[in-house]
């Protein structure tokens, strides 16, 4: 487990279960991706989540964290 497992697990944490990404993918598709290791697709799931109330700061500032230790922009 690298540093970025635990950073988008709990930014996963905080979508409810209703909440969708554009192409339909939700909190579970994030979890899926993030037991197989790939962060980068989780992310992109997490970052096209753009749609909610819930997202507070600490939502949007755990992925962003993530892009850093993964030099995403």
């Amino acid at each position: 487990m690298t540093d970025l497992d635990p950073l988008l697990r709990r930014a996963a944490a905080l979508v409810p279960d209703e909440a969708r990404s554009d192409a339909g993918l939700s909190r579970a598709d994030v979890e899926e991706y993030l037991d197989h290791d790939e962060f980068e697709v989780a992310h992109g799931i997490l970052a096209d989540l753009h749609d909610g109330a819930w997202q507070g700061e600490e939502f949007w500032a755990l992925p962003a964290e993530a892009a850093g230790l993964m030099r995403l922009r």
